[in-house]
């Protein structure tokens, strides 16, 4: 990684356990690389049957292109409440961030197919904190009747 590019998620990590200095973030952030999209199109003199593959327009490339990451990736509240949460589970769980409910959960397959109508009532949404084991990352979810008040 130069001095130009922003952090990636490895970085992350390991500056939120202190296993790498912290660095002040970049004055701007760099715009995510972009791949020439025109590659990834069919070309005009393909014999396949496939239709070919509409080209992105000008603005939407230019719009990619422009995408950078975003300065706040959790709210202030998620942030308070990420602090708060790390400092209950005591290093017992790793903390996971905005976990897509289509990745944590699966859909039972009903006559050989997968049910697409009840996977799509919660495929598209997230946890904001998942507590998974340290040793293999598997979820640990519990069902909390009741949470006594700590006053």
């Amino acid at each position: 990684m130069t001095r130009n590019e922003p952090p990636g998620c490895l970085a992350f990590f390991l500056r939120l356990f202190r296993l790498m200095p912290a660095v002040p973030p970049p004055t701007t952030p760099a715009p995510i690389a972009v791949p020439d999209l025109a590659i990834l199109a069919p070309s005009a003199q393909a014999t396949s049957p496939v239709e070919p593959v509409a080209q992105p327009s000008a603005e939407r490339i230019a719009n990619l292109a422009a995408c950078q990451v975003q300065p706040n990736f959790m709210s202030s509240d998620e942030r308070e409440f990420f602090r708060t949460l790390t400092q209950a589970v005591e290093g017992r769980y790793v903390i996971l961030s905005k976990v897509g409910l289509g990745s944590l959960f699966d859909v039972p397959r009903v006559d050989g197919e997968t049910d697409w109508k009840t996977r799509g009532q919660f495929s598209q949404k997230h946890v904001d904190f998942l507590l998974c084991a340290p040793t293999d990352l598997k979820p640990v979810l519990e069902r909390v009747e009741k949470v006594p008040f700590a006053g």
